[in-house]
């Protein structure tokens, strides 16, 4: 799931403004992440360009934005679920995030979560195509279906990541390092 790109910037922890290119992680920072909230004025790439794709009439279009004011409170409103917290109160809660439409899941961890879990997650996404809550879920399915970091796994992933990405291009809370390092 890791990204590598030259157009994305990151800031180091306890800094502001960018600090360069960045080699990004799949693993967020999970405070940073639950904040995400797609930018004002966003429009689907069928209305930016004056067409409707093959799956949506001008009568099926619905509102883009949800009612959330941030992806945590579609989590617990909805889906009534949080990430696991780490086992010590000071550690950095890590969650792994996969970009795209696509992904797999095992049987095994399907089974993790009850039939009702299953029902408010495909009721949250019945409103319409291209939905806000579309994309809160793209960003939630790898950290609710993969087993938690150990402890030595998540120092890894801090060691890894110097900085994390605040909000580029719908990503939000990546941990990141410097390209050249």
């Amino acid at each position: 799931c890791g990204v590598r790109t030259n157009r994305l910037k990151y800031q180091k922890v306890g800094e502001s403004g960018p600090r360069g290119h960045a080699m990004m992680s799949a693993f967020h920072n999970t405070h940073a992440l639950t904040r995400y909230k797609l930018k004002n004025g966003y429009e689907r790439s069928s209305v930016r360009q004056g067409i409707l794709n093959e799956t949506e009439s001008s009568e099926e279009v619905v509102e883009f934005s949800s009612r959330y004011s941030k992806m945590r409170n579609w989590l617990s409103s909805t889906l009534q679920y949080h990430f696991p917290a780490p086992e010590k109160d000071t550690d950095v809660p890590l969650t792994q995030v996969c970009y795209g439409g696509l992904f797999a899941v095992s049987r095994e961890a399907i089974h993790l979560h009850d039939k009702a879990f299953y029902g408010r997650l495909e009721g949250s996404l019945t409103r319409g195509n291209n939905i806000e809550e579309g994309h809160y879920v793209e960003r939630t399915w790898a950290g609710i279906w993969s087993p938690p970091l150990t402890a030595e796994e998540r120092q890894a992933m801090l060691t890894f990541g110097i900085g994390i990405v605040r909000n580029k291009g719908g990503i939000f809370g990546a941990l990141a390092r410097h390209a050249n390092t």
